[in-house]
């Protein structure tokens, strides 16, 4: 039941960040996407069944992953310039592999470590990442976003989600805490994107963004999971998140507000990609 309700929750989360991109814009897509939405109820989770010590870990592992998955981020964005959604999916989980094992290696257990570099590759990879949208190659078949695509991809990001949580108990709290991390949603949002032709750019945008938030949200949980029970951890490490998030909303709008961030706008209207 309790896998069965981690996949429910990922669908739903993947669906909701889709139909925010067709009616709101890529860059709050990703936003959302970035945010811990599938990170805070996990570490909750591993809280509950395995203990303050475990969960303090796990967090120290979500902050890890926001390293790896900057990267990944960014390399979906340069593969996708050249190649379909496939292949820029398949070239972005390359490079998540290979960083993933020495970010591991260098940064476990020590979360001022990790905090610090999760926010230097995310402001490494905000600074790398277009303002504009960056063309993308065409996919094989593209076809615009419809109802039908948006449940199918987030059915399957559910199913990802649950194999997921049933590989969970045999890990280390602080792996589980890595792979609660991987960017399934922001992973399925992109694709169905990149499917339709769309541009990834702001989207990803927001999602490093978004990142930036979790990171934030992972390492203030981690600190307070040891002193205070896991509902006061949550709650705490909530607020820092949101507080994190209202800056970064306000940094984007600033963005936006320039001259030649509004050349390149795009208004948001209901029932397209903006």
């Amino acid at each position: 039941m309790d896998v069965a309700y981690r996949a429910m929750l990922t669908a739903t989360v993947v669906a909701l960040v889709l139909m925010a991109a067709r009616l709101c814009g890529r860059q709050l897509a990703g936003l959302l996407a970035g945010a811990p939405l599938i990170t805070a109820p996990a570490l909750t989770w591993i809280a509950l069944d395995r203990g303050a010590a475990a969960s303090h870990q796990a967090a120290i592992g979500s902050v890890v992953g926001c390293v790896v998955v900057a990267a990944f981020a960014l390399a979906y964005d340069r593969a996708a310039r050249r190649t379909g959604p496939l292949g820029a999916l398949a070239i972005a989980s390359a490079v998540l592999a290979l960083v993933s094992w020495p970010a591991y290696a260098l940064l476990q257990g020590s979360l001022p470590a990790a905090l610090a570099a999760s926010l230097l590759a995310c402001a490494l990879a905000l600074a790398a990442l277009p303002s504009e949208e960056a063309p993308v190659a065409a996919a094989a078949s593209p076809s615009p976003a419809n109802e039908g695509r948006i449940a199918g991809t987030a059915l399957l990001a559910g199913a990802v989600s649950a194999v997921i949580a049933l590989c969970g108990p045999e890990l280390s709290p602080t792996v589980a805490g890595l792979i609660a991390s991987l960017p399934i949603v922001g992973a399925a949002a992109a694709v169905a994107q990149h499917m339709g032709g769309t541009s990834t750019s702001r989207f990803w945008r927001g999602y490093v963004a978004g990142l930036a938030v979790k990171a934030a949200f992972g390492a203030g949980f981690a600190a307070l999971v040891v002193v205070a029970h896991p509902g006061y951890a949550l709650a705490g490490a909530t607020v820092l998140g949101a507080m994190l998030a209202t800056l970064g909303r306000h940094w984007f709008r600033a963005g936006a507000s320039r001259p030649e961030a509004r050349l390149v706008s795009v208004p948001c209207e209901a029932g397209r990609m903006s």
